[in-house]
């Protein structure tokens, strides 16, 4: 998806994003709960009438943000009875579109003090969406990056998710292709000045098996595993990568 003509309108869908998740991060704290986090992602959405979120009802969603709680890896639903205590380990993605183009963000926080595992895992996603990032750059390929993806998480000992995948991002939160989590380098797409990517590594520290909840969305392991998940959308640009989702 090329967004040039439009490009002011994703840089400041990516800004709320930013904004939104510095702050959630912040109200992440042992004794709130992620429904208080969910209201204020409501609340930036309620406050500019060119914004809308990209997650509520979409697919049947019923929130404004995801919210994942330790052995939970991705799409956990927020709710005010779900309360963060110390110890915890949470992720939180959120996305809107502003004027019709969309943003989409994910971070993996610890909740107070944590255990050297979970500091670990954190540290592994973190560093895997930033490596992946430095290769996303015009006249390089989607395979790259997934590439990159896959052999980093090898080399810090973690093993990506593979049935999460980021995507590219416009006009529609989820545009194709995909961006796996694995690849073949120089090959898929050929990135060109304008395009926007949502990049979106999901990280394991071990061999993971996943289960869907009874709720349909909330996706965790099954067996201990731990995953952190991270995400920016990034421009490709003549002199290089923005990243719109960073403060």
């Amino acid at each position: 998806m090329i967004v040039r003509a439009k490009e002011k309108y994703i840089r400041e869908a990516g800004k709320i994003v930013a904004n939104s998740i510095e702050k959630m991060a912040l109200l992440a704290v042992p004794g709130n709960t992620t429904g208080h986090l969910n209201n204020y992602a409501k609340e930036v959405i309620n406050s500019n009438k060119h914004v809308k979120s990209s997650f509520y009802g979409f697919s049947g969603f019923p929130e404004y943000i995801c919210t994942s709680i330790n052995e939970e890896a991705v799409h956990g639903i927020p709710s005010c009875s779900r309360e963060l205590k110390e110890g915890d380990m949470l992720s939180i993605d959120f996305a809107v579109s502003y004027k019709g183009y969309h943003a989409d963000a994910a971070i993996t926080i610890p909740i107070g003090k944590v255990d050297n595992r979970k500091t670990n895992i954190i540290s592994v996603g973190k560093a895997t969406l930033n490596t992946a990032i430095s290769v996303a750059t015009k006249g390089r390929h989607i395979g790259d990056i997934s590439y990159t993806i896959q052999s980093f998480a090898d080399d810090m000992g973690c093993i990506p998710v593979i049935e999460f995948s980021g995507h590219c991002i416009g006009t529609e939160m989820h545009m194709p292709p995909q961006i796996p989590s694995f690849g073949i380098p120089e090959s898929g797409l050929i990135l060109e000045e304008g395009m926007a990517l949502a990049i979106e590594p999901v990280i394991a520290d071990g061999k993971y098996k996943l289960q869907k909840d009874m709720d349909g969305w909330t996706v965790r392991t099954t067996n201990g595993v731990l995953t952190s998940h991270f995400e920016h959308t990034v421009l490709i640009t003549k002199n290089g990568t923005d990243i719109l989702t960073k403060v």
